[in-house]
């Protein structure tokens, strides 16, 4: 009987060290990807703070197209990117898990509002939106440029 508790004894020993070992593994790898998931986010953060920062600045541009000086040559184009704006209003999402360090003059999202994305897809996402505010900022540009 001694040789059979002992055994049980032992087995008992290597499932627990296994099952720890095996628990230790699991946490290490979430770590490292919840890491490298964080690491994303604040990509896409640091791109979305982009898209935010071009976004406020047009503003100036959009009254200053709102004038008389260039509302009469070329109302159907600053009609045309004012939608466009708007529309890209409409598409900016917050990254989660990261709160906001910028106020929200010259720009609209809402906050409550959750988009189920990868981390991968959140980057992906801002890196679209931000080439959109700038092809918008390009065509205000070439607008004002092209009646001075």
């Amino acid at each position: 009987m001694c040789f059979g508790s002992n055994l049980y004894s032992s087995l008992e020993v290597f499932i627990k060290r296994a099952f720890f070992s095996l628990l230790i593994i699991v946490s290490v790898m979430a770590c490292g990807h919840s890491d490298k998931s964080n690491k994303i986010l604040q990509e896409a953060y640091e791109v979305h703070k982009k898209s935010v920062l071009v976004r406020a600045q047009l503003n100036d541009q959009l009254t200053m197209l709102r004038t008389a000086e260039y509302q009469e040559e070329n109302k159907a184009e600053i009609d045309s990117i004012e939608l466009q704006v708007k529309e890209w209003d409409g598409q900016l999402i917050e990254v989660p898990g990261i709160e906001e360090e910028h106020d929200h003059s010259g720009h609209d999202h809402n906050h409550e509002v959750e988009v189920k994305l990868s981390p991968d897809q959140h980057l992906k996402l801002q890196e679209h939106l931000l080439l959109e505010i700038r092809s918008i900022e390009n065509k205000i540009n070439e607008l004002m440029q092209s009646n001075k």
